[in-house]
């Protein structure tokens, strides 16, 4: 029976494979800190040890508990939330399970893409659906409920994304699996789904007269500014790209700080749909609220 031991059994960038650089271990600036061709089990294990995947797999799992704990709040103390029907609850249930499959299935691949390219290949594809569903489900749930005054924009809205969620999904999926083999591709069609959500945004202070709009707003262009942040260090390899210190290998790495500010921005998005809901029940003539 094998020891446990703080430091699992790792591999420097060099003694990698062209495949597994490809595939698996695509940032060129992250030399060192790789766990490569591990087991199930060693897999598992190795979440308690350090590695360069150490932090994304605590990261996102400690998101996907948080998710649980500020929805559990929400859907028993937030007092706009019980004026809601079941159906119009289940529209923010599909964000809360958008963002429990955007952390479950990343959470999911940095723990076991290090068994081999081919198991790192489908759970890339699993991690990028649930990418999809999580940034789709937040802009449908928000859509929703801050234009349920204006029925027709608030349909095309929600119907702008479709086609690009069909192309992403078929990229994905396809045995060719190009999103896969692209880095670049996937982060150009990721970033214009999310871009997607900018017109909505900014359409809104000339729809809304309520002043709730601007609090709504700015937390929209405050989550928009810390993706953007986000995807220029996912895009750009940064700041391993300009550091080049050992421990940068294992703590403060580009993916580490793309996981951070995908979480700071969910928690704007967040709140930003709460605050789309409370100008729901208050300003709709079907609801009775208590002003």
């Amino acid at each position: 029976m094998k020891s446990f031991s703080l430091h699992s059994r790792l591999t420097p960038r060099s003694q990698l494979s062209k495949k597994e650089k490809n595939v698996q271990h695509t940032n060129p600036y992250l030399l060192y800190g790789y766990r490569n061709k591990y087991s199930k089990n060693e897999s598992i294990v190795s979440i308690f040890q350090l590695h360069n995947e150490t932090i994304n797999i605590w990261s996102h799992f400690f998101c996907f508990v948080l998710t649980i704990l500020f929805n559990l709040r929400v859907y028993f103390s937030n007092e706009y939330f019980q004026y809601l029907t079941f159906s119009e609850k289940m529209v923010y249930a599909l964000f809360m399970l958008g963002c429990l499959c955007g952390y479950g299935n990343s959470t999911l691949l940095h723990v076991f893409d290090c068994i081999s390219v081919t198991t790192s290949k489908f759970l890339l594809k699993v991690d990028l659906t649930g990418i999809v569903l999580m940034i789709v489900t937040g802009f449908h749930s928000f859509i929703y409920f801050i234009y349920f005054e204006f029925p027709t924009i608030r349909n095309i809205y929600m119907l702008m994304p479709v086609v690009l969620i069909s192309i992403l999904m078929f990229l994905t999926w396809v045995p060719q699996g190009f999103l896969v083999k692209f880095r670049w591709l996937r982060t150009v069609l990721i970033t214009l789904l999310f871009g997607s959500g900018i017109i909505p945004s900014f359409h809104l202070l000339f729809l809304i007269p309520s002043p709730i709009r601007w609090s709504i707003f700015f937390s929209l262009a405050l989550m928009f500014a810390v993706m953007t942040l986000g995807g220029l260090c996912y895009a750009f390899f940064l700041p391993e790209r300009w550091i080049k210190i050992p421990i940068i290998y294992i703590f403060g790495h580009s993916h580490q700080w793309w996981h951070f500010l995908v979480a700071v921005a969910t928690y704007l998005h967040y709140r930003s749909i709460l605050l789309s809901i409370q100008y729901y029940v208050t300003n709709n003539p079907k609801i009775f609220y208590p002003n």
